[in-house]
Order: structure tokens, then C-alpha cells, then sequence
């Protein structure tokens, strides 16, 4: 198989691993020098691209990004500054990993199942309805009420003939069968449906003579209409009232499948080509609560995921909208291209709910076995989704995976508190940091039941970084497409913990013994990537996106202001600017195409006369030279890690991302692989073929 390419690599974390700074926080303060040696100054950083760059934002959805411009004037962000330098003070002083992603529960569409939590055929699930209770603020599920729940699928050419004639009122629209099957999703369908369809019991269908459910599937299939194909009333031993309703599915293509006797289905996939008819619902005796945990994924799995919730897209943001529910599950944001849904649908209040897939292992009618709601999230035996390919979650959050590097496996993802173990490192020391920002309200008590939460006053601030006042950006826009894979693709973002033997089983996050590949990086490299080499997409506009950068050699003066450091604080800080390298070979990103070698900025660092250096017992002979600070920093490394601190396998990758030279070198593997090489890379990952690195994740080494 060939190599599988992105543009970005992965710093490792040594588990378990955290290094304090050498100074204990009850003794910080901003009125007393420290003890042990105090430093204090403005430094001078000047920043000059050495690729194109671009930090800014679109004016308007639609509109190409453009360079920031504060007072007419093109500058860097403190606040960009800051980040870009706390993620490698974080890597370089192996600091806790601090906040990331942890509430986040991938989920996997999976035909063919690679283990006990995804072995769903599609053709095993079967219809169901979801309510919400606003009175005791709990989500109800009830299942179709026909033998085994099973629903009818019915031809979308017979759906678009219903669309064509119109009714109760609504005008015929015709509509391409290829249009229906690739870019209309649920809104749109519905909206084209006429108003009997639409979540209304449909009063007849009809069937060809002699018709029998699908020998492959055993679904059977009935149509709306009846015509010289289909003569005779629909007939199922399985669907025996006239109790239907039409249920309409965005777009989704399945993924090819290895075997499958059709060549076309192997090299392509396979698009659907029918809509489903749901029995109605049973009675409300019969409901099921689904536990709020179980809901909270799905919802996060189906919205765009922030710290207080998640904000829902698609098909599930239309039916949170439609009937009223914006706010049962938390982070809902308004949006402007929001369509009103004044009388699309009945008074919800007389519909049967939304319609949902579902598969349970179990006999769900007679409760046999017991579904164990007690199961975590990705880990119980019930599963739903909004279409019959169901995505579901893998066993393990984002954040369990992490928590594993502390040394909790099994629990959730937690940031230590500042006086906690693993709480006290070098980022929060030089940076400050609020217990609370790191923790979602649920989480925010004590042990003893209070809530009091440390905070700590950053020592560091970056100023502005101001361009000359005669600063143009280039005349052109460049448009791309700058996706990567994301979080989601397993067989990069994680890797096997060191304790663990392969077995050859998949690295996924439904894994024990998975854990995070490492601190995420971009490589820096000499040239960027001229943009007529830019993935631009499946033609889709919507994820091109236009960029307009200042030019190369662009330079930008900032000052940074340090108050009261410990020496070797000083020091870290420093190396954080330089990545050890005094010279400037060593070079930062940010912005805009980082993947493809744009916004590199290599350093110059000033320290000025004046700097403050107070009750160090050895001060340096020039305090205005960065070689003796970095070797102070560099020591009190390998003493605490009782090793060259150098030669540690994290450092190295750390300024291997940053070295031009290096990035440069492997500019052929920094690049984006197609849709279809990514799949493929997965399957074979899924059935432990890859053999390179087997605990890492599986990218070529800069090493």
C-alpha cells in the first residue's frame, strides 16, 4: 500500500511526566523579588516571515481572510503571541496537556464492525421515535410498533413522483433523482415534500404482485402510488396496519467495501437509493429514558463541540429546531442562515417524534436481556442515529484516552488544580491560569462539597507585534482547501501506550490501551507551497476558502514583558522564543496554511541593558546574552529528568518540527493525501497491516 501524507506531526508525551518549575507557587508574588533569584525586563522580538503570512480573519462569510489591521496598521495579536509561544513552553518543560478536546466521542460509520462496539450491519436496524420530556427534562424512546420494529423502504423515483404531482395545496416540483440522492438534506427534502407526506400516516401504498421483502435485506419495499408496475396494495406479514409514515434521510455515501462482488461498489461505494416508511410509535407506557450521558454524545457527536455543550448541525439541528427542543441538550447557538419552519410540520405536540434508527442485541420488546443504562457512553449495547447507517461512538472519549497518560485509565479527563499533583508546571507558572477555566461546571466542587478555585496571575505579556506603517499585503488572493485529518483519524492521533504489547488489534479510541500520539506540530519549512498546488476539493465552494498574506520578509517588532522570573523561568522562556537556538534557525508558525509551510516566522530576541536581576547568587557575567540564560534552563532539565535533557526523544521532534531545514528535507511526506488514500490507510489499520511504528502513530518520523 502507499504512504499515507499530512502536514503535520506529533510531539510525544512522556506519561505520566510533569516538570515542576523550580519555584513553589505560595511564594510567587508580584511586590517581593523572589528568593532564589528574581528577573525582570522587557525584551525586545522582532519577528520577520520568512514565508508569506497571514493572521486574520474573513470580514464576511464568503469573503476571502485577510491580515489583521489594528488602527489601519498591519499587526500580529498579543494573543497570538502568546498561544503560539505557551504550546512550545508546554512541549519544551513537558507541562501538563492542560485543556483540550476531552468531552469530544468520536464516532465511526462502520458496515462491516472491527469490534464488540461496531459490529452494526445496517440492514439489522429498525425504527424508532425520540422525545423529549421538558417536565422531568428527559429524553424517551419508543419503538416502532410493528413485528421487530422493522420500517419499509420505499424507491425515491416513487418519493419524486409525489413530488412532481404536489398536493393539499402545495405546487408540483419536479426534482432530479441524482439531486434528491446528493445535495438535499432533511430540511430541504421535507420542504419539497407535499404537506400529507410530511410526518402524516400515509393512507395507501402499494406493492408489484407477489412482492417479498428483499431476499438480501429482508425489508420489504412498497411505493406511494399505484401504476401498471405496481398493481396491488402494499402486503407485509410484518406491517399489517396502515399506521406508515415517510421518513426522509440526508445524503450519505456508503464507504466501499472490501468483497463486495460488485467492482463499482468496491472502487466507489454505494449512494442510497430509497427513503423509509416508520411505523408509528408505541404507546408512552412502553417509552424508554435514555440516560442523560448517553444523550449528551450523541448530541455532541452531531453538533460542532465547545466547553458548554454543543452547538447542533444538520439533520439534528432541524429537528431540534422544528420541534422547539433548541434548548433540552446545552450549547445551542442561533444561526443567521437559520430557515423560519413556521407550519412545515404539524403542531409537534400531534407528531410522533423524531424518527430515529436503532439496534439493540437483545429482544427490546420484552426487555430481554435488560439494556444496562449504567453503561458509559460508547460503551452500552443500545445504539441510535438519524439515518439507518448509525454512526456510533467509539468506546472511549477523547479525554479517558488522554487521562491515561496520568496514570487514571478508565476516568474522566480532568486538568489537575494548581495545588494538585501534576497541577504545578512551568506553563501556568510563567503564563497564570484559573482552576475553573479548565473545568466544566459539573466538575467545579470539592471533594468537601466547596467551590473555591485558585487563580494565578500570568507573569509574562506580549505586546502588539506592528508591521511598518508602508506594509501591503500581496495583490493576489490564493484559494484552497486546507483540510487534514482530523481528531477522528485514529491511525495518526493515536498511539499505543508504552506499557502495552501489540496484539494487533487496532489502535482506535475503543482501545485500552490507546493514548494520545503527542502534541500536535506543523512543520516549518524554507519554501511554501506555491498555492497552484493546493488541494482544491471535489469542486465544492463551500470548502474553499480564499487568503490574502502580507509578503515574505515582512518584519513585525514586538515587546515582551517579564515580571519577576526565576533565572530558569527566564531561561525557559526564552528557549520557548528560540527553541534553544540563539540564531534564529529555528522557526514559529502562525496564521493561515501552516500545513503547507506559509506563516513562518523566525525570532530575534533583544535583551535589553536594563534588564532586573535580583538575588541570583551566579548572575551572567552579560545578563544581555541569551547563551547563559538557555543553559541555565537546559540544566535544571537534565537534572530533573536525570538525563540530556538534548538528546530527549520529545525535544528533538520539537525543534525537528521547527527546523526549516529539516522540514524542508521532508517536504514530500509533508503534504495531503486523497479522501480515498485515508480510507484506505484506516482499513488497513482496522486489520493490523501496518506494521511501522507500532506504538506510534503512523506518520514518517522527521527524526
Amino acid at each position: 500500500m502507499s504512504e499515507t501524507y499530512a502536514t503535520f506531526r506529533f510531539v510525544p508525551v512522556a506519561p505520566g511526566l510533569v516538570v515542576e518549575p523550580p519555584v513553589r507557587r505560595e511564594v510567587l508574588s508580584f511586590e517581593r523579588p523572589l528568593a532564589e533569584g528574581s528577573v525582570s525586563g522587557t525584551l525586545t522580538v522582532t519577528w520577520t516571515a520568512r514565508t508569506p503570512i497571514c493572521v486574520g480573519a474573513a470580514a464576511d462569510e464568503g469573503r476571502a481572510v485577510e491580515p489583521l489591521q489594528i488602527g489601519g496598521r498591519y499587526a500580529l495579536p498579543g494573543t497570538t503571541q502568546r498561544g503560539m509561544i505557551r504550546a512550545v513552553l508546554e512541549a519544551a518543560t513537558f507541562s501538563h496537556l492542560g485543556r483540550i478536546n476531552d468531552a469530544r466521542h468520536h464516532g465511526v460509520r462502520d458496515f462491516v464492525g472491527h469490534g464488540d462496539h461496531h459490529a452494526i450491519a445496517r440492514d439489522d436496524v429498525r425504527a424508532g421515535w425520540l422525545r423529549y420530556d421538558a417536565t422531568r427534562d428527559t429524553w424517551l424512546f419508543l419503538r416502532g410498533r410493528h413485528t421487530e420494529s422493522r420500517f419499509v423502504r420505499v424507491p425515491f423515483e416513487s418519493v419524486l413522483q409525489e413530488v412532481a404531482l404536489g398536493g393539499s395545496g402545495a405546487p408540483g416540483r419536479k426534482i432530479d433523482s441524482a439531486h434528491w440522492q446528493v445535495s438535499m438534506d432533511v430540511e430541504d427534502k421535507l420542504r419539497a415534500l407535499p404537506p400529507h407526506l410530511r410526518l402524516r400516516k400515509i393512507q395507501a401504498l402499494y406493492g408489484p404482485a407477489g412482492s417479498r421483502p428483499s431476499a438480501k435485506s429482508g425489508i420489504p419495499r412498497a411505493y406511494l402510488r399505484k401504476d401498471p408496475t405496481v398493481p396491488v396494495s402494499f402486503q407485509s406479514a410484518t406491517h399489517p396496519g396502515k399506521d406508515l409514515v415517510l421518513v426522509v434521510t440526508g445524503p450519505y455515501q456508503q464507504d466501499a467495501r472490501e468483497g463486495s462482488s460488485r467492482r463499482e461498489d468496491r472502487k466507489a461505494g454505494v449512494l442510497k437509493t430509497h427513503e423509509a416508511l416508520f411505523p408509528l410509535p408505541v404507546d408512552a407506557d412502553q417509552a424508554i429514558v435514555i440516560p442523560n450521558a448517553w444523550m449528551s454524545v450523541f448530541h455532541r457527536q452531531h453538533g460542532d463541540v465547545s466547553r458548554t455543550g454543543a452547538n447542533p448541525r444538520g439533520a439534528w439541528r432541524f429537528w431540534l429546531r422544528a420541534f422547539g427542543w433548541e434548548d433540552a441538550l446545552s450549547g445551542f447557538e442561533a444561526d443567521a442562515d437559520d430557515q423560519p419552519l413556521d407550519r412545515l410540520l404539524d403542531d409537534p405536540a400531534k407528531l410522533p417524534g423524531i424518527p430515529v434508527f436503532w439496534h439493540w442485541h437483545g429482544d427490546l420488546k420484552n426487555r430481554n436481556p435488560a439494556i444496562d443504562f449504567s453503561a458509559p457512553p460508547g460503551r452500552q449495547a443500545f445504539w441510535f442515529g438519524l439515518s439507518r447507517v448509525i454512526r456510533v461512538p467509539y468506546a472511549y472519549s477523547v479525554g479517558e484516552v488522554a487521562q491515561r497518560l496520568y496514570g487514571e485509565p478508565g476516568k474522566p479527563y480532568r486538568v489537575p488544580r494548581l495545588d494538585e499533583p501534576l497541577g504545578w508546571d512551568f506553563a501556568r507558572a510563567l503564563f497564570g491560569e484559573v482552576d475553573r477555566a479548565n473545568t466544566r461546571v459539573a466538575e467545579q466542587e470539592h471533594a468537601d462539597g466547596s467551590k473555591h478555585e485558585q487563580a494565578l496571575r500570568g507573569r509574562v505579556a506580549f505586546d502588539v507585534a506592528w508591521a511598518p506603517e508602508k506594509t501591503r499585503p500581496e495583490g493576489v488572493i490564493r484559494r484552497g482547501v486546507f483540510a487534514q485529518p482530523r481528531e477522528s483519524f485514529w491511525p495518526f492521533y493515536l498511539a499505543r501506550s508504552e506499557d502495552a504489547e501489540p496484539d494487533g488489534t487496532p489502535v482506535d479510541y475503543s482501545h485500552p490501551d490507546a493514548v494520545p500520539a503527542g502534541r500536535k506540530r506543523t512543520v516549518a519549512r524554507r519554501t511554501a507551497v506555491p498555492d497552484t498546488q493546493w488541494p482544491q476539493g471535489n469542486g465544492n465552494e463551500d470548502t474553499v476558502t480564499g487568503v490574502r498574506f502580507l509578503p515574505a520578509g515582512t518584519v513585525f517588532q514586538s515587546r515582551v514583558r517579564v515580571h519577576n522570573l526565576h533565572p530558569v523561568e527566564f531561561g525557559a522562556l526564552l528557549w520557548a522564543l528560540t527553541f534553544g537556538d540563539g540564531e534564529g534557525g529555528h522557526w514559529h508558525q502562525a496564521g493561515r496554511a501552516k500545513g503547507f509551510g506559509y506563516g513562518a516566522l523566525s525570532p530575534c530576541v533583544t535583551i535589553p541593558k536594563g534588564l532586573r536581576v535580583i538575588n541570583m547568587a551566579q548572575p551572567p557575567s552579560d545578563p544581555t546574552t541569551l547563551r547563559p540564560w538557555l543553559s541555565l534552563f537546559e540544566r535544571y532539565m537534565t537534572e530533573c529528568l536525570q538525563g540530556d535533557y538534548g538528546k530527549r526523544e520529545e525535544i528533538r521532534t520539537l525543534r525537528a518540527c521547527a527546523n526549516p531545514a529539516t522540514g524542508q528535507n521532508a517536504a514530500a511526506q509533508l503534504t495531503v493525501s486523497s479522501l480515498e488514500a485515508y480510507r484506505q490507510h484506516r482499513e488497513e489499520a482496522k486489520k493490523g497491516r501496518l506494521s511501522r511504528g507500532a506504538r506510534r502513530n503512523r506518520l514518517p518520523d522527521l527524526l
